[in-house]
């Protein structure tokens, strides 16, 4: 049950970079959130009777391969449209790791111990520019602070965050004028 959790949080650490390369806004990436959970919770019951007929370990290489799959198309989409095929694969592998984990919880545990360090990088990488982001625009208010309006941050990004960057220099050029 746990990797399942894990399969959730696959995706929306990818987002900043996906919105930023893509040029997406939150409620875009929210839909894709929303097939993954979509087709993952409409396959439960179809899932259930495939276990029964071609049995659990079976199910459980189906839906590894599933994932590994999912993770190959979220690396090679290029437009929303593949981000939306690597979520609904990546929600049918869930569905049926799940159904077929019931039976083999041992190989679960087994390949959540694999991803974790994939995982913990993954969160690392994402997380590090957006830390550096957030002290830019700290180091600039603390400069607004002091009366040293000169402070500007280059703008890389076509998103909520690129909007409040365009915002936070607007601000440094209107207090210069004055």
């Amino acid at each position: 049950h746990g990797t399942s959790h894990f399969f959730h949080l696959l995706l929306p650490p990818l987002f900043p970079w996906i919105m930023h390369d893509l040029g997406l806004r939150f409620t875009d990436v929210a839909f894709l959130t929303t097939v993954f959970f979509a087709v993952s919770g409409t396959g439960q019951a179809l899932a259930g009777f495939a276990v029964d007929r071609v049995g659990a370990l079976r199910m459980l290489l189906g839906a590894i391969a599933l994932l590994a799959v999912s993770g190959v198309a979220l690396g090679f989409a290029h437009s929303y449209a593949g981000l939306v095929v690597a979520a609904a694969l990546a929600g049918a592998g869930l569905t049926v790791l799940l159904q077929g984990a019931l039976a083999t919880r041992w190989a679960l545990a087994l390949a959540a111990l694999s991803l974790l360090p994939l995982l913990l990088w993954l969160a690392h990488t994402v997380v590090r520019p957006l830390r550096r982001l957030l002290r830019a625009l700290e180091s600039g208010v603390a400069s607004y602070r002091d009366g040293d309006f000169s402070f500007g941050i280059v703008v890389r990004r076509r998103d909520e965050l690129g909007a409040l960057i365009e915002m936070h220099n607007a601000l440094g050029a209107a207090l210069r004028v004055q």
